[in-house]
């Protein structure tokens, strides 16, 4: 909407400054002719956000990029270019943004943020294998499927037998945040057996994540006490899959409440923002 009201004078100088800035804002929509809701994104802001996570990617991490933050292609672009080195890592969460990803992006990494129902990744699978056989075509390789649970995993066997497929595995993690995935317990103990013995699974890494963290009271011990927390029940996990760990191994963590507090000491290579 735009209006012609004028900045009381008695306001303070920054909410005049917010005001004059909407009204600026308001003028260029209607010049431009957008009526519609638009989503409207603060370049400079979002490059010093930008910049502030450059810095920690320093700290030894990579990133990946939550696409579902993210509804447009060339915002992606804009951000995976200033952050990315050649391999363009995303998370995902449904099968369209997996297939504009993978198809946008031949050297991209995709790894889920939460686990698809068997139907539907038997669905994305089938999607996946009628790709033609190009160097730029979408291929099942570019992707890490996320899994929660022994049984699901099951479920995923029987159907990469079914189509002749290899999938990489990527296991979600309880370490702190008990919206799911997996304890260290005797179905972490099965299915660690079942990625050993399959010839349709690979381990492909861990993914972690600890957005409690950043919910947790002072007398509780704050943010810095939970990601303490997290990163040792983290370490634990990573301790029983180092046999099936191999250089590039994905140890995914972070979040956008929690990745300022991220250091060299942290046990993830990666951090989802």
């Amino acid at each position: 909407m735009h209006s012609n009201n004028p900045v009381p004078s008695e306001t303070s100088a920054p909410l005049q400054d917010s005001i004059l800035q909407y009204h600026a804002l308001s003028k260029l929509l209607a010049e431009a002719g957008i009526s519609q809701p638009t989503l409207v994104i603060d370049q400079a802001a979002l490059n010093r956000n930008i910049a502030q996570l450059k810095q920690i990617l320093n700290e030894g991490f990579v990133h990946r990029l939550v696409v579902k933050s993210l509804p447009c292609m060339q915002l992606i672009d804009h951000i995976s270019a200033q952050t990315q080195s050649e391999t363009q890592r995303f998370m995902c969460f449904h099968a369209p943004f997996i297939q504009q990803i993978a198809s946008r992006y031949a050297l991209s990494d995709i790894l889920l943020g939460k686990p698809l129902p068997a139907a539907a990744f038997e669905q994305l699978l089938v999607w996946f294998m009628q790709q033609p056989k190009s160097k730029s075509a979408p291929k099942l390789s570019q992707v890490q499927w996320l899994i929660d649970s022994h049984a699901r995993l099951e479920q995923y066997q029987a159907i990469a037998k079914k189509h002749h497929a290899s999938l990489r595995i990527n296991l979600e993690i309880n370490i702190g945040l008990h919206r799911g995935g997996f304890s260290l317990n005797a179905e972490f103990e099965d299915t660690i057996t079942l990625l050993e013995k399959s010839n349709n699974l690979r381990f492909a890494g861990l993914m972690g994540y600890e957005a409690h963290a950043a919910k947790i009271p002072s007398i509780l011990g704050g943010l810095k006490g939970a990601l303490d927390a997290s990163w040792h029940s983290y370490e634990a996990f990573k301790e029983r899959v180092e046999h099936l760990s191999v250089p590039g191994t994905c140890f995914n963590s972070g979040g956008s409440t929690t990745f300022t507090e991220y250091t060299a000491k942290a046990p993830c290579n990666e951090l989802s923002v």
